[in-house]
């Protein structure tokens, strides 16, 4: 599906020579990322695999207005578990999927997993600074993921920006209770309320993770 891709990339940003197993590299790869991300969170993996992150998946996709022809977004897909949780009451190949993470390794397990169950484009790219032309998906959707950018106000409003307009873009990731992590959040939606009408952040799952909510213009 890498034609379908192609469309919805800036041309700079991309090099066709850089294609295998249909996946598409970028050709911007430098990303600002918390070096001291697993100590920081040192259960974070035991959670997201095994904890409650699947009820905050099922929460949050359930917000999207769920209709054939939907284009989406899944950034840091990691290991694909937020495909598993987009309803099978409708024709789910119908749906333009983009799938992009800066570990290459994971996607080409999603990518073996579930290319023949999705209309799935899979590219190697940061997601602070997306390669995509303005305006290009129906719902962006990160979870897991979130916290080790350090510059969390770039990255969502680069979601934003390709976003279509009434574009959903959700977020969730790993809470910390440190009284820093919780001025980040502020200023988060503060920034983000700079830029759009509605911004919902909340603790969920006994307060072991945050879900960010909010709508483009």
């Amino acid at each position: 599906m890498a034609h379908t891709l192609i469309s919805k990339l800036k041309p700079n940003f991309l090099d066709i020579s850089e294609l295998k197993y249909d996946i598409l590299i970028s050709k911007k790869q430098k990303c600002a990322l918390h070096t001291n991300f697993a100590s920081k969170f040192p259960f974070f993996s035991f959670f997201f695999i095994k904890g409650d992150i699947n009820s905050v998946r099922k929460e949050l996709l359930s917000k999207i207005e769920w209709k054939e022809g939907l284009s989406l977004l899944f950034v840091s897909i990691n290991e694909g578990d937020d495909l598993l949780y987009i309803p099978k009451n409708i024709n789910q190949k119908s749906l333009s999927i983009v799938g992009i993470d800066i570990s290459f390794s994971n996607l080409k397990y999603v990518k073996n997993l579930y290319e023949n169950r999705f209309n799935l484009s899979l590219l190697q790219c940061c997601a602070q600074e997306l390669p995509f032309l303005d305006s290009q998906f129906d719902a962006v959707i990160c979870i897991g993921g979130f916290n080790k950018y350090k510059n969390s106000i770039k990255t969502a409003k680069e979601f934003l920006r390709v976003a279509k307009p009434n574009g959903k873009i959700l977020i969730a990731d790993r809470y910390s209770k440190d009284f820093k992590f919780q001025e980040k959040l502020d200023k988060l939606e503060r920034e983000i309320l700079k830029l759009t009408y509605e911004c919902n952040i909340n603790l969920v799952e006994k307060e072991k993770f945050y879900t960010v909510e909010f709508i483009k213009e």
